[in-house]
């Protein structure tokens, strides 16, 4: 029927093959997320794989710039939700030792304050 809508028009086209118009074009919506399913799955797939090779280092900017450096056309909000689909997730490293530095003494920081009890100030 899209061949022959620049001979005929829409709604002649529509009577003969006895399809209403609403019909017609939700079948082209259709034709045209298909198409858009599957590079998404490439997409995807590209996805897990980056993620693989960086060891789920890479976090949504990282990921956006690698594919579009593959050709892609992703932008920051496309990569996090394809990160998402895919199941990726940035792995974070973890902390070794204290968050604090351990000086030793520790009255610098209670120099000056009450006690728990809110004793006297010495």
């Amino acid at each position: 029927m899209a061949e022959h809508q620049d001979l005929w028009p829409l709604t002649v086209l529509c009577a003969v093959l006895e399809v209403s118009r609403s019909g017609f074009y939700t079948s082209l919506h259709r034709q045209k997320t298909r198409v858009i399913d599957v590079t998404e799955r490439a997409l995807v797939s590209r996805v897990k794989a980056i993620a693989d090779d960086t060891r789920d280092s890479y976090g949504s900017r990282r990921m956006a710039k690698q594919l579009q450096a593959e050709g892609f056309a992703v932008g920051r909000a496309k990569a996090r939700r394809l990160m998402h689909q895919a199941g990726v997730a940035v792995r974070r490293p973890k902390r070794r030792g204290s968050a604090r530095p351990r000086d030793g003494g520790g009255a610098g920081r209670r120099c000056g304050r009450r006690g728990r009890r809110g004793g006297r100030r010495t």
